[in-house]
């Protein structure tokens, strides 16, 4: 998932408070004159570098202090005749051949102006953490900057607006044929998402859920990553947002990024709900990102879950 598609978290993300997620550096300006623009990519290379510091992607060389010291060059120098960091007019650059909306090149970290400003937030976080990373020479930089994005969401904890207003939403429609164990692990995964419930608080509603299907309308209420008219909220007669889409959005990347929590959920999940169709294609995607990534703390779950696992083997669903 990197900077040349379109990501799921997409229009959510627009909705990030971007002065949550910025963590202030002593000794890093923003300079560049108040140019708005410079001052959004120093913004959004704060988040990279907290998220080197809290959650950093596992094999990445570079450390969030190196970031820092970098960001600090960077500063100093928009406040004289050589900048580090410029953007140029445009809506890409041409760099070493290739058309990009970002390059670094003979010290110099470039962006589009109108590249830039077109991105959402995320993509923004992936740009700056794309060319940070090369001019601290590491390589294999566009997948270190697709996790960095991803896991930028679950930096200190926060979580978007929309994200809330959707809640909201479902609680404010009528619930329809969704039965009340239903809506009450829904409820409390939406809450979990917000970190206002902890994943075990979840789980137990969820369990709870699962193992009486009698009260159920169907088993598909309980679906995670498969959407339905019930989870469902529309904005100007379309759909908006859906449990698929908060999964894929939060719980997928906190996974993948190490989140020992989200990894917890997802393995429970895979072993209580019987995935099929849409759902299984989804959760299958995140399974393999978590265990591409995240195989010493799959591992650390199942360890000290095991009693629970025995009774409920994993479904591995495979990809395609």
């Amino acid at each position: 998932m990197g900077i040349l598609s379109k990501f799921s978290l997409g229009a959510l993300f627009l909705g990030l408070t971007i002065s949550n997620l910025s963590f202030a550096r002593e000794g890093v300006g923003h300079g560049g004159g108040g140019d708005p623009l410079v001052i959004d990519f120093m913004e959004k290379a704060d988040v990279v570098e907290a998220v080197l510091e809290k959650n950093a992607p596992a094999g990445l060389a570079i450390t969030s202090e190196q970031v820092r010291a970098k960001l600090k060059t960077i500063s100093e120098s928009l406040e004289g005749h050589s900048p580090a960091l410029i953007f140029e007019e445009g809506e890409t650059l041409q760099c070493f051949g290739a058309t990009k909306l970002g390059c670094f090149e003979n010290g110099v970290i470039r962006f589009a102006r109108a590249g830039w400003q077109a991105s959402s937030d995320k993509e923004k976080i992936e740009l700056a953490a794309m060319e940070l990373l090369l001019s601290l020479g590491q390589t294999g930089r566009y997948e270190f900057a697709a996790q960095i994005a991803d896991a930028a969401i679950y930096v200190g904890n926060y979580t978007t607006e929309a994200l809330r207003k959707y809640r909201l939403c479902l609680q404010a429609k009528p619930r329809g044929s969704m039965s009340a164990p239903a809506y009450e692990a829904v409820m409390s995964y939406l809450l979990y998402l917000e970190q206002r419930k902890t994943a075990d608080e979840f789980l137990a509603v969820y369990q709870k859920a699962i193992s009486e299907p009698a009260k159920l309308t169907g088993m598909d209420e309980l679906a995670l990553f498969e959407g339905g008219e019930a989870t469902y909220c529309e904005k100007n007669g379309a759909i908006w947002y859906g449990i698929d889409n908060a999964s894929m959005d939060f719980l997928k990347p906190w996974a993948a990024s190490g989140s020992e929590d989200a990894i917890k959920v997802v393995l429970f999940y895979s072993a209580l709900y019987p995935t099929d169709a849409a759902d299984a294609e989804a959760l299958a995607e995140v399974q393999f990102e978590m265990k591409r990534y995240q195989k010493k703390t799959i591992n650390k779950v199942i360890k000290e879950n095991a009693a629970f696992f025995k009774k409920h083997p994993i479904r591995w669903v495979p990809m395609g």
